[in-house]
């Protein structure tokens, strides 16, 4: 490491060293050129480029043309006041001058940004290196061509507005990504508050209004000043994000490695046993709150769940789905205290919900997503059946579109983010199959319209263990009650709760009518609670968080049951475990085996944990729930543990995955 670094300063130094030489080199030619163009000028009777700008420059009275007056072939300097006009420089040298700064832009904000995102995260991404060096430097080297021409196609002040303008912006994203940014939190689907404090806006712009001036000022002081600035500027950035890409680079092990070829596909997505069927539906963000809403609204809305029972005390074990995914799926605990990574494959190689209906002769399915199901596909191999191999390619375009977002994010000023923050999903179909079946990807409309237009088919008689998780309430709200898709958060978590309950009553008619529906378990649950306002602004808990629960038994019948027992996702794998056959002893507590009488209900503590990510330090609050978990009196805040690790992307740090 020591010899690399050696050799990362000797090239800044013989960079440096070259840019100081070359920039001796251009002052002197822009000085021959203005010399000469002064000389031109004169000699024709012309007024030097600028003149008419200074008193007394105009023409003499009543002078009339003169013979060879008009400019030379190949002469720089044109005549006029105008804004374009009027330049002694040559296109040659002001593609010397543009150059410099759009390379800089290209290299900084696409190349070095994209890859220094990828490699901070690249645990959380399911493509690899080798598939985006291509497509990023052949956008790095279209950006720089692009804003080269855009710059030199002018002339005269224009041209130097123009260039003070793109030098002054590439300045401040610089600063903006270095920083200026704040807690920026987790790429989740839902937006953050960007509005939450204006001031913080504004005062942001007005230090990108003010490089931007800065720099245009030393044109007014001076142009031989303003010039350097401007390649003292881009070769700095330039030199700076080509030492720390090198570094990056450097110190970044298993490049070259391309995933395993295993992923989940959508194999048995509409399939069903004609033997028994466990279905486990996770609808994101599901709290309490939101059906106690719906059904006062419409008390019959729930009607379709006949044979299920609504547990409406019922609560997660974390605040976000992220680690309560793999928390129900496999029982581990993540304290936010050691790599993401190390956290998924222990949970996965540990936990015992799984190979126990294995065991039972069931077929497991998982239809979830990379990083809150699970990290490395490799850690699910052999555990469920949908879980294939085949040859996987990368689409790029959403790659490229996702990576630019996430650039956008860390160095865009602060009131444009929320125009490019990307969707929870915006890596989903990267990685595709070429020959296999596709991969599976998170879409309640595609679901729900695949789901009419194929069906739900019986393929076998095992009996069948399936995990399906849709976004359900979770923001972006994109689905209107009756199912129709609108632009992002053009709908309401209402209603697009209420359309993912229609997706279920449609899956569980078509249970009914292939007479599967009255032996089937079905769980349909959220991984937590309402997450906007106190989580995602980063505010302590400061209001009870239930999850909503309906839990339908194999052979039970009747309209839908309510129970009110202190229940919460500790209950859930020994209830799974017993309605496959199995023993729950094992497993702790079925749902309903935890009794309901108010004595009970008031002795009954729960965990939970409430975590606060951005903005403001990271840390996990510890509460514990004593009795009806409605009543904000009975929970108690008894602990609070800083984060050690962060996980997910954090545009602006690097301190990711520990």
């Amino acid at each position: 490491m020591a010899r690399r670094g050696d050799l990362v300063r000797r090239g800044r130094v013989a960079l440096t060293a070259w840019l100081i030489r070359w920039g001796t080199a251009r002052g002197r030619a822009v000085r021959r050129a203005e010399r000469r163009a002064r000389q031109d000028s004169l000699g024709r009777g012309k007024i030097p480029a600028f003149a008419g700008m200074t008193r007394g420059a105009g023409p003499t009275a009543g002078a009339g043309p003169t013979r060879g007056a008009g400019p030379t072939r190949g002469a720089g300097a044109t005549t006029g006041p105008g804004l374009t006009r009027g330049d002694p420089r040559r296109f040659r040298h002001r593609l010397g001058l543009a150059l410099l700064p759009a390379l800089a832009a290209g290299v900084t904000f696409i190349a070095f940004g994209i890859v220094d995102i990828y490699l901070s995260n690249r645990g959380d991404f399911g493509f690899w290196f080798g598939a985006l060096v291509r497509p990023t430097l052949l956008l790095a080297g279209g950006v720089t061509l692009g804003l080269t021409l855009v710059t030199v196609v002018w002339r005269g002040k224009a041209f130097d507005l123009v260039l003070s303008a793109g030098t002054g912006l590439l300045l401040a994203g610089w600063l903006q990504g270095l920083a200026l940014n704040p807690a920026l939190g987790e790429v989740t689907g839902a937006t953050p508050a960007w509005n939450a404090d204006p001031g913080a806006a504004l005062g942001n712009a007005a230090v990108w209004l003010g490089l931007v001036a800065a720099v245009a000022a030393l044109r007014v002081i001076g142009r031989r000043l303003w010039e350097g600035a401007v390649a003292l500027i881009a070769a700095t950035l330039l030199i700076t994000s080509v030492a720390s890409g090198v570094t990056a680079l450097s110190s970044a092990s298993g490049l070259d490695d391309r995933p395993s070829d295993y992923y989940v596909s959508t194999r048995g997505l509409y399939s069903a046993s004609s033997g028994h069927n466990v279905v486990f539906v996770i609808l994101d963000m599901l709290d309490q709150t939101l059906i106690e809403q719906i059904a006062a609204e419409d008390p019959h809305f729930f009607d379709p769940l006949n044979g299920f029972t609504e547990f409406d005390d019922n609560l997660s074990l974390y605040n976000s789905t992220f680690p309560s995914e793999v928390n129900m799926l496999t029982g581990a605990e993540f304290g936010f205290d050691r790599p993401v990574a190390d956290f998924f494959a222990d949970a996965w190689a540990d936990g015992r919900l799984i190979p126990a209906l294995r065991d039972l002769g069931y077929s497991t399915n998982l239809y979830a997503t990379h990083e809150y199901a699970y990290n490395s596909v490799d850690e699910v191999v052999g555990l469920f059946d949908n879980v294939i191999t085949d040859e996987l390619t990368v689409n790029a375009q959403p790659m490229m579109e996702g990576l630019l977002r996430l650039a956008g994010v860390r160095y865009l000023p602060l009131a444009l983010k929320p125009f490019v923050w990307p969707a929870a999903d915006a890596f989903e179909g990267v990685v595709q199959a070429q020959h296999g079946e596709p991969a599976y990807t998170f879409g309640d409309k595609k679901y729900y319209d695949a789901l009419l237009a194929y069906g739900i088919s019986v393929t076998t008689d095992q009996p069948r263990f399936s995990y399906l998780h849709l976004n359900g309430s979770h923001p972006p709200w994109v689905l209107t009650e009756d199912l129709e898709k609108v632009g992002e958060n053009q709908s309401t978590v209402l209603a697009q709760t209420k359309a993912a309950f229609k997706i279920m009553f449609a899956y569980l008619d078509q249970l009914r009518a292939l007479g599967l529906y009255d032996d089937a378990t079905v769980i349909i649950t959220g991984d937590h609670g309402v997450q906007i306002g106190p989580g995602i602004s980063g505010q302590p808990l400061h209001e009870p968080k239930r999850v909503g629960l309906f839990v339908k038994r194999s052979g039970a019948t009747g309209p839908l049951a309510y129970s009110h027992a202190a229940v919460s996702t500790a209950n859930l794998a020994a209830t799974i475990i017993a309605e496959a056959g199995g023993d729950p002893a094992a497993f702790g507590v079925t749902y309903f085996d935890v009794p309901q009488d108010q004595a009970s209900i008031d002795a009954t503590v729960r965990p939970y944990f409430w975590r606060i990510g951005s903005p403001g330090p990271a840390v996990t609050e510890q509460w514990q729930v004593t009795g009806d978990a409605a009543d904000w009196a009975n929970w108690t805040k008894v602990g609070e543990e800083p984060w050690s690790c962060t996980v997910f992307w954090q545009g602006d740090s690097g301190k990711v995955n520990c």
